[in-house]
């Protein structure tokens, strides 16, 4: 039996995108698949147009930035203390259905929609109590701030739902924001203002970073076509995503009370930037040429590792509605943010001190 080992790499640079990929394969059968088509035809361009597309790069890392943004628990009431509070946030973007690795392999269904979730723990306080000045106008401040760091599984990632594929990683979210109340007037004879009706105005910076593990496995051998001949491969795959993203928000809002209860609304403006990677490699044995079905006569294996990274650099504007229940020392609250193509809900409950 004749052994033959093929190598290549290649590079592709755009302006705002790298990609880099390399292929290899060991075998008998590699000697009769041309290089060029393996690399252009066959193997590349499926996986750059279906793995790497900017949709779902955009659509995740908008989904992340979402999520971080809600996950903040500000409402639009003034706070003249101080408060704790525990959160969870969902966000959504949705895009057209995608593969997630190549048309040919079982790691191919991505859902319909970029998504991210989180818990956070947060705190907020007003900035005159929180620095011991009675000065007005530090007392129309309030400062919030939400961190969160925990690990993936497929039980808190409910929509990737991919058959036969283990799932890992790691998020860590936090933010901080600074909202003034310009009508903010003090207290009345013991009650404090923040029940009535008001205007607020919030600037707030988030960073985000997520890594997503995906490891998988074909369950049977799927078909594939080399140079016009039909043959079937099967094999591992793994996905590796990485996001690191500055946001910073602008927003608006009015809160109408209705004794302890209260609505809200508002407008605000988004612009978030950073650094996505993803890497996917794939392990596949190829079947001989003369017979689709046949993996052992001529063992023959396909490496192919391809990288991609992406700088994500978006602007958008996004509506508000909220509400919030205060009883005696305790503040629960839903809100929910929404854009053109992304949408967030968070809840959350808080003990004020």
């Amino acid at each position: 039996m004749r052994f033959s080992l093929s190598a290549f790499t290649f590079i592709l640079l755009s302006f705002s995108s790298s990609i880099s990929a390399t292929a290899v394969c060991l075998g008998e059968e590699c000697s009769r698949i041309p290089n060029e088509f393996l690399l252009g035809a066959n193997l590349i361009d499926p996986a750059l147009d279906a793995v790497y597309t900017k949709d779902f790069l955009n659509a995740m890392g908008s989904s992340a930035v979402m999520q971080n943004v809600n996950s903040s628990m500000i409402g639009a009431r003034h706070l003249s203390g101080q408060r704790a509070g525990l959160g969870y946030s969902l966000a959504r973007t949705n895009l057209n259905p995608r593969n997630l690795f190549l048309e040919n392999s079982e790691l191919r269904e991505l859902p319909s929609q970029g998504a991210a979730a989180s818990p956070a723990v947060s705190y907020g306080a007003n900035l005159g109590t929180l620095i011991g000045s009675p000065n007005s106008e530090l007392m129309k401040w309030n400062v919030n701030f939400h961190i969160f760091h925990y690990y993936l599984s497929e039980g808190n990632l409910p929509f990737l739902r991919i058959k036969n594929t283990d799932i890992g990683g790691r998020v860590t979210n936090l933010g901080l924001n600074l909202r003034y109340f310009p009508l903010y007037e003090g207290s009345e004879e013991g009650k404090d203002t923040s029940y009535k009706n008001g205007l607020s105005f919030g600037f707030g910076i988030f960073q985000t970073n997520q890594q997503i593990l995906l490891n998988s496995y074909d369950r049977r051998p799927t078909n594939i076509r080399i140079d016009g001949d039909a043959r079937k491969w099967i094999g591992v795959n793994d996905l590796n995503y990485h996001s690191r993203i500055l946001s910073s928000t602008l927003d608006v809002r009015y809160s109408y009370a209705f004794g302890d209860f209260s609505i809200y609304g508002g407008l605000g403006g988004m612009f978030h930037q950073g650094n996505i990677t993803i890497q996917v490699v794939r392990n596949a044995s190829i079947s001989t040429v003369l017979n689709k079905e046949d993996f052992s006569t001529y063992p023959s294996l396909l490496h192919l590792d391809i990288h991609r990274n992406y700088f994500l650099t978006s602007r958008d504007w996004y509506g508000i509605l909220g509400m919030e229940f205060r009883w005696r020392n305790v503040n629960l609250l839903a809100e929910y943010l929404k854009n053109r193509n992304s949408e967030s809900l968070n809840l959350g409950v808080q003990y004020l001190f």
